[in-house]
């Protein structure tokens, strides 16, 4: 009778445990495991548990079901990391190694990802703290809950570990605002007209090395570029015009640093602290609210028949080029600090410093023409028609009669005038002529477009 009794106890013992070892993770969920007891012990500044201590495991139970033997494992599920539409995630370490003094975020390496790896992080040294990228829009990740918090408008995702985050989520009162930031410092910044005003974003960063002294804001590899100009012209091997200095400092250098959506990018390439030269034009931006602030103001709109005169408070110190009888202050080059003496224009330099707005970039010989020649401005239009210019105020206009629908003879043209003219190099853009061949459907040669001998500066050059 014992034995008997024994053995149910036995078995429902077993049951016990099977039933309670056995957990059914959701499709959107995680499993955290938590180990109850062990023999080894976690160091005081790591609430993971990598080889096997008692605490938070490292290692998630993915969707499905699973086994982990109760009672030395306990499993409470997470929902999935979900970034909505139109919001950003920031991301919070809470393991890792601690920041540098000063530091307000931590190194991001790209072995690092999307953050799914905890193993990864912490082997590949990443520290705690504000992580510099954010997750986009759509983002559906399984992110350890203990190891990473994530911030979105609508919601915290995690267990923090801080007391003060602790009792606020045993509340369910933690909110982007626990941290310091808005629902709508986590959406995604998004530029554009307002009404008839036109906007731009004007960028302040909140991490990097201090400003030089005496400077209000930074530029990527400051005015070294106007410095290298000024050297190669007093040396004569180059001819620098003002309007080349002006294309150069308003073309911008957001490229970099994927207009500052990557921060690591942003600071690798010299990045400083406060407010920066490079503005924000229109489109949607991922932002790393404790790292970026921007402001919208109104674009400056140069019209038709008027000029600005720019009065710049950041450059190369300032030269005064006025000479000895203008008594009203000092007019420098465009790059140096005080009253630029070449004046902003309308369009045209605008054109020549962001020529891709202006064609496209693919196969687009008015984009390249601006993009090679300096100081010229061209722009292809319908039904053949196609018009460039000069700095000099010389001007072009052609036709191509047939309507020219596969823009082959229109850049032909446009790169022969170019170069019989003096803009081009002749060696430039031979990939559109002065002959191009037309082929068939099978790639076979059947004829070829071929600019007239007159425009044909190789048969010059024979």
């Amino acid at each position: 009778m014992g034995a008997l009794i024994l053995g149910i106890v036995v078995v429902v013992l077993l049951v016990l445990i099977a039933f309670k070892s056995t957990h059914s993770v959701g499709a959107l969920e995680v499993g955290l495991v938590s180990k109850r007891f062990g023999f080894k012990k976690l160091s005081d500044d790591n609430a993971i548990a990598f080889h096997g201590e008692a605490g938070y495991q490292a290692q998630l139970l993915m969707p499905g079901l699973r086994f982990k033997l109760w009672p030395m494992f306990g499993v409470k599920k997470y929902p999935l990391v979900q970034v909505p539409a139109g919001e950003i995630g920031v991301v919070i370490a809470q393991v890792g190694a601690p920041l540098p003094i000063g530091a307000k975020s931590a190194v991001y390496h790209p072995d690092f990802g999307n953050f799914s790896s905890v193993t990864t992080f912490v082997e590949r040294g990443g520290q705690k703290g504000v992580q510099r990228p954010v997750l986009p829009p759509g983002t559906l990740l399984p992110i350890h809950p203990v190891a990473f918090l994530v911030l979105t408008a609508s919601t915290v995702y995690g267990l923090p570990v801080s007391p003060d985050l602790v009792q606020q989520s045993d509340a369910n009162t933690l909110t982007p605002e626990s941290f310091g930031l808005t629902g709508d410092m986590l959406r995604v910044v998004v530029i554009a007209p307002e009404g008839e005003i036109d906007l731009v974003g004007v960028v302040t960063t909140l991490e990097g090395e201090p400003l030089p002294s005496g400077d209000i804001a930074s530029r990527l590899g400051a005015f070294e570029d106007i410095t290298a100009f000024e050297t190669a012209e007093a040396a004569g091997t180059a001819v620098v015009t003002d309007a080349d200095r002006i294309e150069l400092i308003l073309g911008s250098k957001n490229n970099l640093h994927n207009n500052y959506q990557d921060y690591q990018a942003f600071l690798d390439a010299g990045g400083k602290i406060g407010l920066q030269h490079d503005p924000l034009l229109y489109g949607a931006y991922l932002l790393n609210p404790f790292l970026v602030r921007v402001d919208l103001v109104p674009m400056l709109v140069v019209n038709q028949g008027e000029v600005a005169v720019i009065k710049a408070f950041v450059g190369l110190p300032t030269l005064d080029t006025s000479g000895a009888e203008f008594k009203f202050g000092s007019i420098v080059r465009p790059g140096h600090r005080g009253i630029w003496r070449e004046a902003l224009r309308t369009v045209a330099q605008a054109m020549r410093a962001h020529p891709e707005l202006i064609g496209g970039t693919r196969d687009r010989v008015d984009t390249d023409l601006m993009r090679t020649g300096p100081g010229v401005v061209a722009k292809g239009g319908a039904e053949g028609y196609f018009a460039m210019g000069s700095g000099d105020g010389l001007g072009v206009a052609f036709k191509i009669l047939d309507g020219d629908a596969a823009h082959r003879a229109r850049s032909a043209v446009a790169v022969a005038v170019g170069q019989r003219l003096g803009w081009l190099d002749r060696a430039a853009l031979v990939e559109y002529g002065p002959s191009l061949p037309i082929r068939n459907w099978a790639g076979r040669q059947t004829g070829e477009v071929r600019v007239a001998p007159s425009l044909d500066t190789t048969r010059l050059e024979r």
